[in-house]
């Protein structure tokens, strides 16, 4: 379904010029993909996490995923305004910045587990003043994971701004021509996460 999409020529990088090589982008799409499909185990696995550190609630649940839609919503609307505002940005810039989010996201994975168990230290700490299960605990929960996620998602959310600058045009454009041609630009992001569920 995806491979047609792929084989467009409109939908290839620039030109080479002197020396240059053509780099075309179905293999943005490819690693679109698969960084979607990471991100999403990242999300299953911190999950696992912060329920082991602070207990296997439904209210804990509901905070990891809170802060994690609120890390990507961040990231994709703080990009998407970057990128509007330096128009100048050359493809290979926007690579750049593409590559350094990945970077960081891939740092997230050694760093998290860290910063949970530091956090479960700290509340444990709090001793009476957030005892389980009480409203002062899940603050104090709630607080940690929000320092804790939200600025490795907002890089997770920084992708697809990039990603779609990277693809020539400006995000608007792109899923306006899309939709005039019954196939929505979105469907990547849909394919990533039916991928991962």
């Amino acid at each position: 379904m995806l491979w047609p999409l792929l084989q467009r020529s409109d939908l290839r990088g620039p030109s080479p010029g002197l020396g240059g090589h053509v780099v075309k982008m179905r293999w943005y799409f490819c690693f679109f993909l698969i960084s979607g499909f990471c991100s999403l185990v990242y999300e299953v696995v911190w999950l696992r996490l912060s329920m082991a550190e602070f207990g296997v609630t439904v209210t804990v649940t509901s905070i990891v995923l809170s802060m994690f839609m609120a890390g990507l919503g961040l990231g994709s609307w703080g990009a998407g305004l970057l990128l509007r505002l330096v128009r100048e940005l050359t493809p290979s810039s926007a690579l750049r910045f593409y590559a350094l989010t990945e970077l960081l996201i891939g740092i997230s994975a050694f760093v998290v587990p860290h910063e949970l168990r530091l956090g479960h230290s700290l509340v444990l700490r709090m001793g009476g003043a957030a005892t389980w299960e009480s409203p002062a605990y899940y603050v104090s929960v709630g607080v940690w994971l929000a320092a804790t996620l939200i600025p490795w998602c907002t890089c997770m959310g920084a992708t697809f701004p990039v990603f779609v600058y990277r693809a020539g045009a400006q995000p608007r454009e792109v899923l306006l021509r899309r939709r005039r041609k019954g196939v929505s630009f979105w469907l990547t992001s849909s394919m990533e996460k039916a991928s991962g569920s």
